[in-house]
């Protein structure tokens, strides 16, 4: 259970600069779990980490019992809403409008999670679709390598990051292509997107 100190000593930062919003949840859980780990208060999110009883019951030395404050509440308590605190405040209002209501970090936790979970997966789903109906096209190879890459840093930004084998194997080229589809094939596993990306260029420059 946490004591009075530990409870002063709570230190969680600042929220994040990037508040939540809809389209970054992933993002935003990446920058607040190391300040809860950190802080050890991870019990809070999972309910691992309830609430104590209010009250307790006490026995007298006259052989009597009493109900009285349980100590260990005020200290879980000052806990539970520093944390709460601290997530708010990285809540765009947009999603605070939504969790209004939410008094305490594990409810709050739950509600968010609960509003994100099918949404984020929604997303890593969309991803790797556009990944493998992206084609070069009429496209440069920098504009089609810019756009590759940055589909791939939103997938490792939502915690889904593409290897490189599925990129290669992803990456829409066209027939005119066929030397460089050819050359790769038997060794897909072992070259870099990086690699691929710099021979797509060079094989445009020679044409």
């Amino acid at each position: 259970m946490a004591t009075s100190s530990s409870v002063v000593g709570l230190n969680l930062g600042a929220p994040p600069t990037e508040k939540l919003a809809r389209g970054n949840y992933l993002l935003w859980k990446a920058q607040v779990m190391p300040a809860l780990r950190g802080a050890q208060v991870t019990g809070l999110l999972d309910g691992s980490d309830a609430a104590p009883p209010k009250t307790v019951e006490v026995t007298k030395a006259d052989k009597t019992t009493a109900i009285e404050p349980n100590p260990l509440y005020d200290p879980w308590l000052s806990k539970d809403q520093r944390v709460l605190s601290y997530l708010l405040n990285s809540l765009t209002q947009e999603i605070l409008a939504q969790v209004i209501g939410k008094d305490n970090t594990f409810d709050l936790w739950t509600a968010l999670t609960t509003i994100f979970t099918t949404q984020s997966q929604s997303r890593i789903t969309n991803l790797r679709m556009a990944i493998s109906n992206t084609k070069k096209g009429n496209m440069s190879s920098n504009a089609f390598i810019a756009k590759m890459k940055n589909l791939g840093d939103e997938l490792a930004a939502a915690g889904r990051p593409v290897t490189d084998p599925e990129m290669v194997d992803l990456a829409g080229l066209d027939w005119d292509y066929d030397p460089i589809v050819a050359a790769i094939g038997a060794i897909k596993n072992s070259i870099s997107i990086d690699d691929l990306f710099a021979q797509i260029s060079v094989f445009d420059q020679r044409m």
